[in-house]
């Protein structure tokens, strides 16, 4: 991955951002530095930003919330030419964000990382942090559809239940149809396209460490094979 800060390749990548055959993806740490560095910037975020930021009891959901949604800003401003402070969300019925440009784009963050992705069309994004669960039993019948249930036959179970999990989770956040929709009626398993009446959604993974897995969906006949991967940093 390319670790950008604030700017240097981001005027190349605005050049990009219309064009139907081009993906970005940004990995943000919510490490110390950023940490620090996003309070500085909390002024750009919206009234119901800061509502959303000053619900949370523990200084870790704070922390993340912050980073992403600070980063978040930064990026589609440098995407859009527009003034971050003056980016205007507006929400779906099931909440997705969006804004009136010309440009569509997604956030998803778990534990310690958070990912966004811009693309031409509509983006889902989903990420999670690797972490044991004990009853894998009873989880694989809210998740997994009866062909699902082959695929994951003698395999890693928990590889394969944060497979899926991401791939659903970024397809119905592409749609941006929220929780209407049960993730066991997507029928994904190890295919990477998802048809929707006449939508078609390509799936890749996303590039991380061992720790998480990551997986995006874009409305494309097509796949895309100039996925670009970079890492934000706060700097000062």
């Amino acid at each position: 991955m390319k670790e950008i800060g604030c700017c240097s390749l981001l005027s190349v990548l605005k050049s990009k951002s219309n064009r139907e055959d081009v993906i970005d993806i940004w990995e943000v740490d919510i490490n110390s530095q950023n940490i620090r560095i996003a309070k500085q910037y909390t002024n750009l975020l919206s009234d119901l930003e800061l509502d959303n930021l000053n619900k949370f009891k523990f200084f870790k959901d704070y922390s993340v919330y912050l980073v992403s949604h600070v980063a978040m800003r930064l990026l589609i401003s440098e995407y859009t030419n527009t003034d971050p402070k003056k980016i205007i969300y507006y929400y779906s019925k099931n909440g997705k964000p969006w804004i009136s440009k010309d440009i569509c784009f997604n956030l998803s963050h778990a534990h310690k990382k958070a990912i966004i992705g811009f693309y031409k069309k509509d983006i889902g994004v989903d990420i999670e942090y690797k972490k044991d669960l004990e009853d894998y039993n009873s989880i694989e019948d809210l998740v997994y559809t009866k062909e699902e249930k082959k695929y994951i036959k003698n395999e890693d179970r928990r590889e394969r239940f944060y497979e899926l999990w991401t791939k659903k989770e970024a397809i119905i956040k592409g749609m941006g149809i929220g929780f209407s929709k049960d993730v066991k009626d997507l029928s994904i398993g190890a295919r990477e396209q998802y048809y929707e009446e006449s939508n078609i959604w390509q799936i890749a993974k996303v590039k991380s460490d061992s720790s998480y897995v990551a997986h995006i969906a874009y409305k494309n006949e097509t796949v895309i094979n100039n996925i670009n991967y970079f890492v934000w940093n706060f700097r000062e």
